[in-house]
């Protein structure tokens, strides 16, 4: 399973290894059966994590002509993700996931314009640039990104929640869901809990501790370098409010 979805990680070495890395030695060194098996894991995790912020992304950029954002992305799905070899090109480029993944939609878009044009030649110099300098999209960025950090905190809700609760931790838990998620004051989550102001201090630290580890763990699956993910993650968890 990716990473932060078993519990809760106290620290990022250099040396770590993403998920998709892990899966895609899987691919070239597994049995048949096990290369099927990741190969097919590998394509539903990007999907399903990458799906809502992609639609937002070709919803918003300068192609959105073309097609509904659905036909858009699923054809930038099907054209790349049949062969994981996209992936693996992915892991020797230093890039962010997200960054590449964005990219190869807006490739994707642009190479159905083309099929639309009658000037061959123009459009395939065109595409060449496009290549080497991916335009800009600032509209398309901004959505993608808001879409994308949506998803990345409600899994980390998630993987906080299962990992609290199988602790036994729920009354932190429960703090934690109706101050940064509900919006109600400490004082009065407090109040609800029958804890002391101190108590509920306590519970609540314990809990965003478990949530900032969990947004981290999501970075790191999409192969955030180390070094830039304690501020990857501070941006994301001030999207929940000074309280945290």
């Amino acid at each position: 399973m990716p990473p932060g979805s078993e519990g809760y990680v106290d620290h990022f070495p250099s040396t770590h290894q993403t998920w998709i890395v892990d899966q895609l030695r899987v691919v070239d060194r597994g049995s048949p059966a096990d290369v099927a098996e990741a190969a097919q894991q590998l394509r539903t995790h990007v999907m399903v994590r990458y799906r809502e912020p992609l639609l937002a992304y070709a919803a918003a950029s300068s192609f959105r002509t073309l097609s509904t954002p659905e036909d858009l992305v699923h054809g930038f799905f099907a054209e790349r993700l049949h062969d994981v070899a996209y992936l693996r090109t992915w892991t020797g480029t230093g890039m962010k996931l997200r960054r590449w993944l964005c990219n190869g939609l807006l490739l994707h878009m642009f190479n159905e314009a083309k099929k639309r044009k009658r000037d061959a030649r123009a459009v395939d110099a065109a595409a060449e640039a496009l290549r080497q300098s991916p335009p800009e999209q600032p509209a398309a960025d901004r959505a993608f990104d808001r879409a994308w950090a949506r998803g990345v905190i409600e899994r980390a809700v998630a993987a906080t929640e299962q990992s609290m609760r199988a602790e036994g931790r729920e009354d932190a838990w429960r703090l934690f869901a109706r101050h940064a998620i509900d919006g109600v004051s400490q004082v009065a989550a407090a109040s609800e809990a029958g804890f002391s102001e101190g108590e509920a201090k306590a519970r609540l630290r314990l809990a965003v501790r478990r949530f900032r580890d969990a947004v981290a763990a999501e970075l790191i699956t999409e192969g955030v370098p180390p070094a830039e993910v304690q501020a990857e993650a501070e941006a994301i968890v001030s999207v929940f409010g000074q309280a945290l």
